[in-house]
């Protein structure tokens, strides 16, 4: 019912209900209603606008119960009995050729339609009465609601009004009469409706407030009020809970979202409420309570992009790669390989499991289409490093810094291919213009002191360093940095004192371990320190005894400061 009148909608107004150029713009208007149709074509008559724009409803319980029910007003329609407004009979006569054409359109949804088994099919929006009626009024009654049954809306308000005449606050009357004007398009639902929650609040009534103020364009406050207000009358309602959670969350209020959501799914599972929730849960960092989530909404439905999609981001966000490429290899072909977000993903799933020649093939098409695509250039120029391929690797970060020339990911990454091929001045400038963008990136600093203690500007290597420590003071090879830059500079108490902080963190087993002591050592004797020197070097000595090569190097220079010693005295 709902893509019948996604089409009618379309072919009455030239434009889609729902616009949008990505799926993500598309997934965001879905939660508003649609322009109504009478605002893009004055000529329309409210009566079929109104037909469809009940096929479009959100609540699968406020749409028509099957194709057939459209066919059969459409047909009302074009034959007059739905009851036009007088002034709207002479538009009405110049829609009929049009209608025929909607009215082919539905009968042929009617045909292809599957029969839902007996007893599947939602109840009728219009409730029982909630007072019993008055004796007086009984056939009235009868009536409205056999109108309404009928869909034949002017009848079904006259009665309505009638009713209201004599009893004002009659719950089933206040809400039938908006249903009424709602379908009419006619003026005074809004007030309508309001006038029926207050009389007896019901979910459908406020959701209609609701999809009124989003058209009207009231600002969040006064839509979160309204929400609020109808689960203080209706307490658990899943529907207000979904619409509220999805508003805070849209909002990046999701510790306020998820109890609501959660209370909303555990009433009425869906798949909407399953995307919902897992978004909440990954934007909270819980990617691990996100994946059944979403795990449950492609159970649901295999066939959703958006679903394996997410199912596979959680997966690579928690490194579970292997796990991760079903997923996303299904995403890639329900999408054709044209769903922009998914190629860096799947890239990199397909990186971190070894299928390198996977990869560049999907990287190599998506920038066949689109050769500027930054992150697909970046994604490509990792995977070039992954495949042992600098030369490429440094064509796509330079094609990348030609279009963006202020590109910290890619000054970064060719600063370090520059450093590897033993360019120096070059990865040094890169690195240079990557701080002046990022001031507070630890490795970019890293990487400005490497590059200058690799050509021997020894100062400007100390002073990166230091940048590097302030913000990083925990990392060990920072310090042994600085501390090789102050040794060369002659500045004995900043070296020692580093290499010193160093060792004490660094374990033993680790290759660097005995470089920072060697290196203590030279430093302590540079400083006129011999003795320290000497006890420095025999405990790499000791803590070397099967590495031959560092035994040989602790060897010479306790037999040559031992033997200066002895000359001395």
């Amino acid at each position: 019912v709902y893509g019948l009148g996604a089409t009618l909608y379309h072919a009455l107004s030239g434009r889609p209900p729902v616009p949008g150029s990505t799926v993500f713009e598309v997934l965001d208007n879905l939660q508003k209603p649609p322009v109504p149709l009478t605002s893009l074509r004055p000529d329309l008559p409210a009566p079929l606008a109104g037909l469809v724009h009940r096929c479009l409803r959100g609540p699968v319980a406020e749409r028509y119960r099957d194709c057939g029910l459209v066919a059969r007003d459409l047909a009302r329609f074009l034959a007059g009995d739905l009851n036009t407004p007088h002034a709207e009979e002479r538009r009405r006569r110049t829609w009929l050729g049009g209608a025929a054409v909607l009215l082919a359109l539905a009968a042929g949804a009617v045909a292809l339609w599957p029969r839902a088994p007996r007893g599947t099919s939602p109840p009728p929006p219009t409730p029982p009465p909630a007072l019993p009626p008055a004796d007086s009024s009984d056939q009235t009654r009868r009536a409205a609601r056999a109108a309404a049954d009928a869909g034949d809306w002017v009848a079904a308000r006259a009665h309505y009004d009638e009713l209201l005449r004599e009893r004002p606050a009659d719950p089933e009357a206040l809400h039938g009469l908006w249903h009424a004007l709602r379908e009419l398009g006619a003026d005074g639902a809004e007030a309508a409706a309001r006038r029926a929650v207050d009389a007896e609040p019901r979910v459908d009534a406020y959701l209609f407030l609701l999809a009124a103020a989003q058209q009207r364009g009231d600002p969040p406050p006064r839509i979160e009020a309204l929400l609020r207000e109808g689960l203080r009358a209706l307490p658990g309602a899943p529907a207000l809970l979904e619409q509220l959670g999805q508003r805070l969350h849209l909002a990046e209020r999701d510790a306020e979202a998820l109890p609501l959501l959660a209370e909303a799914a555990a009433s009425e599972p869906s798949f909407r409420l399953d995307m919902l929730l897992g978004g909440v849960l990954n934007r909270l960092g819980r990617e691990q309570e996100a994946l059944p989530r979403f795990a449950a909404a492609v159970r649901r439905q295999p066939d959703s992009l958006q679903a394996c999609y997410f199912l596979g981001y959680t997966l690579v966000r928690l490194d579970r790669f292997q796990e991760a490429l079903p997923e996303l290899r299904r995403a890639y072909v329900l999408c054709d390989g044209e769903y922009p977000p998914l190629i860096p993903l799947l890239t990199e799933a397909l990186r971190e499991t070894g299928a390198y020649e996977e990869a560049r093939v999907v990287l190599d098409r998506a920038l066949g289409e689109s050769p500027e695509d930054l992150q697909l250039l970046l994604s490509r120029a990792l995977l070039h490093d992954d495949m042992g391929n600098p030369e490429a690797e440094l064509a796509d970060l330079s094609a990348i810094l030609a279009l963006d020339p202020d590109h910290p990911t890619a000054l970064h990454n060719r600063s370090v291919v520059h450093f590897s091929r033993g360019e120096y001045e070059l990865a040094l400038r890169d690195a240079q213009r990557e701080v002046a963008l990022v001031p507070g990136s630890v490795d970019a600093w890293t990487q400005v002191g490497g590059s200058a203690f690799a050509l021997e500007q020894n100062a400007l290597a100390r002073d990166a360093f230091a940048r590097a420590i302030e913000l990083a003071p925990e990392r060990a090879p920072l310090r042994i940095g600085r501390g090789q830059a102050a040794q060369l500079l002659g500045e004995w108490d900043l070296a020692i004192a580093d290499f010193t902080w160093a060792l004490a963190r660094t374990p033993r087993e680790d290759p660097s371990h005995g470089s920072v002591r060697f290196n203590l050592a030279m430093t302590y004797d540079s400083a006129g320190r011999r003795d320290l020197a000497l006890e420095t070097m025999r405990a790499l000595q000791r803590e070397s005894p099967q590495d031959e090569k560092r035994q040989d190097v602790a060897r010479y220079w306790i037999e040559k400061w031992t033997r200066e010693a002895a000359q001395r005295e």
